[in-house]
């Protein structure tokens, strides 16, 4: 193909207005720019024209390296204040990300229009977001307050590794607010770069214990992770001795969250799964939420789905002020 045209067309409520294309030289490889102007009629019917100025970058096709992100999720809590009790009343984060092109600063929004919505430990998927591995410089959240916005540290792709891979994110100076990690997969993709926006939010304070649909009921896979035991080797958060814990679960094969347990922790309690299968392809995630009156601390770890392996996984609620080390795997 040696051509290709971006349209922008402007939506009225009042009137239709004019669009117009650019033209893009498929022939020619490197970065460019062109600019486009859009006719628009207000409310009053006066006409103005608005110009944009569209950038593009034309590259040889070939199996390059390419980054599929598949998840977002919240290991201890939104950076944002949010009040619980069987859900949350406040939104937490919303966020978009700005993924940043090459040293030009060049950036592209995600998702165009809206945010990204993150309640406590909620575990975000992106159903098709693949970005060329080599051309992006860095990744950052943008968080939206209601006076100003937060911009989160950034995370760079290491190209030269392939498989599954994650890394941290942090929103605000809070050690225990705003971490969330980034999961994707580095290979070569066949597909292409994708910038497909659709995206599904999983949150445990949403989800009712054991609910799942008759279809992910029946979903299986080639690999299954079996749920042992979860121990309390240490101590209590509450201050009256018991924590009043529930357990919720991720699958990359179900889809879908699910509460697997409720239970009441006393110092030295155990629980035994009863041997729960959960199948699962890459990844499982666990989020542990200890309920309080009106703030339900929760931390959620990332369990990648290993055949033939054996594996133990730190779940630390926070406490107070006390700052800790989490999701140590």
């Amino acid at each position: 193909m040696d051509t290709a045209q971006f349209t922008l067309k402007e939506v009225d409520t009042f009137a239709d207005n004019s669009d117009e294309g650019v033209n893009i030289d498929c022939t020619k490889t490197g970065y460019f720019y062109n600019t486009m102007r859009v006719k628009a009629t207000n409310c009053f019917f006066e006409t103005n024209y608005i110009d944009y100025r569209v950038y593009y970058y034309v590259r040889d096709w070939d199996e390059s390296m390419h980054a599929k992100i598949k998840y977002i999720y919240n290991i201890n809590s939104p950076s944002e204040f949010t009040y619980d009790l069987k859900n949350d009343f406040f939104s937490g984060d919303e966020f978009f990300m700005k993924i940043y092109f090459n040293d030009n600063e060049q950036h592209f929004d995600l998702p165009y229009i809206g945010f990204l919505l993150s309640k406590r430990n909620s575990v975000i998927e992106f159903e098709d977001l693949v970005l060329p591995c080599n051309d992006v410089k860095k990744i950052s959240l943008i968080e939206d307050d209601l006076f100003s916005t937060t911009e989160s540290s950034s995370i760079r792709f290491d190209c030269s590794r392939r498989g599954l891979a994650e890394s941290v994110i942090k929103i605000g100076d809070d050690p225990d607010k705003g971490q969330y990690k980034v999961v994707y997969v580095i290979d070569k993709l066949p597909q292409g770069t994708k910038m497909y926006q659709k995206h599904e939010v999983f949150s445990p304070h949403d989800i009712e214990l054991s609910k799942l649909s008759s279809i992910a009921l029946k979903k299986t896979g080639q690999r299954a992770m079996i749920f042992k035991t979860m121990i309390n080797a240490f101590n209590t958060n509450d201050l009256n001795l018991v924590d009043e814990l529930s357990v919720s679960v991720y699958s990359d094969v179900v889809g879908d969250m699910f509460k697997c347990g409720e239970f009441k922790f006393q110092s030295g309690d155990i629980v035994d799964f009863k041997d729960l299968v959960v199948p699962c392809n890459e990844i499982v995630t666990v989020t542990l939420t200890e309920h309080d009156e009106l703030f339900n601390d929760g931390h959620t770890v990332l369990i990648p789905c290993r055949p033939n392996s054996q594996q133990t996984v730190d779940l630390i609620v926070p406490k107070g002020e006390v700052s800790k080390e989490i999701d140590r795997i």
